[in-house]
């Protein structure tokens, strides 16, 4: 069973992971016992330190891609190109473990610790009572309520929207193509999935994260007038969701004709059903499999 866990960082931190600036999680002190437990498919819920007035509060996530101990020299050389926030340097000899990450998701609600009353299935206090100290585990449990409660992610970047919905597609044994154009060259769409590279396309897809979903729109009723595939938006906010729908009203919206074959997902979701798909990304691949 995969593995979560709570991690601490200062605020700086956190905002410098979100835009991109952090793609390593350091222990400033030695672990006894190391962090073995976790590795790809976990997830670091990071927990954001009280300061300036401000309450600890759970800032955003990120999912480990490794975990290792690293010496001086592997982990001076990051912290001076800023890929660790840190003005700490190790001595010759001296050791530390380091978690790394792609990419760190900003929560669109910071929510303070103390209110945060989600259990888990082995714990009788609620998180709000915890200690943490430093690295502390949880379930899958713990990891869904601290999501309800921060409410969906801030907006994610479109290659990393596209990344996510790429991988889904070839664990669930789809041909994946991004950023293929139609037969006309007159629209170039996000990502199609297909069964068999020379087979045209059953699903494609389209991310819009800025809220003008009209020319996206646009993409999938050509592409459905080419192929008749399912169709696929992305969209960031309820607000946009709700124009898309409107826009593909039966009888009187402008896309009307693909109202039956679109499905408008959320950010959130798309990062849910990575986040549940990945773990399993072996066997699902093995059963997805069809042999003639």
């Amino acid at each position: 069973m995969v593995k979560h866990a709570i991690v601490i960082a200062s605020e700086d931190w956190c905002k410098a992971a979100s835009e991109g600036r952090v793609r390593i999680y350091f222990f400033e002190k030695p672990r006894r016992k190391g962090i073995r437990a976790l590795g790809p498919g976990s997830v670091c819920v990071v927990l954001a330190k009280a300061e300036k007035g401000k309450p600890s509060r759970f800032y955003g996530e990120f999912d480990v891609t490794r975990v290792r101990e690293v010496g001086a020299g592997e982990y001076n050389k990051p912290a001076e190109e800023g890929f660790i926030l840190t003005s700490q340097r190790l001595r010759p000899g001296e050791r530390r473990w380091i978690i790394e990450f792609e990419e760190f998701r900003e929560y669109a609600v910071k929510v303070p610790k103390k209110d945060v009353d989600v259990k888990t299935s082995k714990c009788k206090k609620p998180i709000s009572e915890w200690p943490i100290m430093g690295l502390t585990y949880i379930d899958e449990i713990a990891l869904d309520g601290i999501r309800s409660k921060a409410g969906r992610f801030r907006s994610l970047s479109h290659k990393s929207l596209a990344d996510m919905i790429s991988e889904v597609g070839e664990i669930l044994g789809f041909y994946v193509k991004r950023e293929e154009s139609t037969p006309d060259g007159h629209f170039r769409l996000d990502i199609t999935w297909r069964t068999h590279p020379l087979h045209s396309p059953l699903k494609v897809w389209e991310i819009e994260v800025s809220g003008k979903v009209e020319s996206a729109l646009a993409r999938l009723k050509h592409a459905f007038d080419i192929w008749h595939p399912e169709l696929y938006l992305v969209v960031s906010d309820v607000k946009t969701k709700e124009r898309t729908e409107s826009l593909v009203r039966p009888k009187i919206g402008a896309f009307a004709e693909i109202e039956k074959f679109l499905t408008t997902v959320g950010i959130d979701e798309i990062v849910n059903l990575y986040n549940s798909l990945k773990p399993h990304r072996e066997l699902l691949s093995k059963l997805a499999r069809r042999y003639s």
